[in-house]
């Protein structure tokens, strides 16, 4: 069972879910929209995007009442992508490639400058 299919048994076994697309697939890279598909799963108290076009952020819920936390994974030390704005910033994975002082450095500098209000 692939990581996205098992974050999906998961998230359907705490919240009866509505999917929005056929199903979710691996994560594409950065390359362009055409790579993307929309992969939503929706329950009465949450929406989740598995993937979603990057020039086309999802809207935020009219309401108001919501935190978008962005996760992003394995940057080894690269920073030259854009990462939507959002609450909480979750990084997860290999912040650098071979684990340098220097990179290090350097990756947590690019994190730091994120307009998120919580980063972990």
């Amino acid at each position: 069972m692939t990581s996205w299919n098992r974050i999906v048994e998961l998230l359907q076994v705490a919240h009866p879910p509505e999917l929005s697309s056929p199903g979710p697939s691996a994560p594409s890279t950065m390359a362009s929209d055409s790579a993307y598909r929309e992969v939503v799963i929706r329950s009465p108290k949450s929406v989740v995007h598995l993937e979603y076009k990057p020039s086309s952020l999802p809207t935020k819920p009219a309401d108001g009442n919501w935190t978008r936390f962005v996760c992003i994974s394995d940057t080894h030390t690269r920073n030259s992508f854009s990462v939507p704005d959002g609450d909480v910033l979750l990084h997860s994975g290999d912040l650098t490639t071979t684990g340098t002082v220097a990179d290090f450095e350097k990756t947590m500098e690019w994190l730091y400058s994120m307009p998120h209000k919580i980063k972990m």
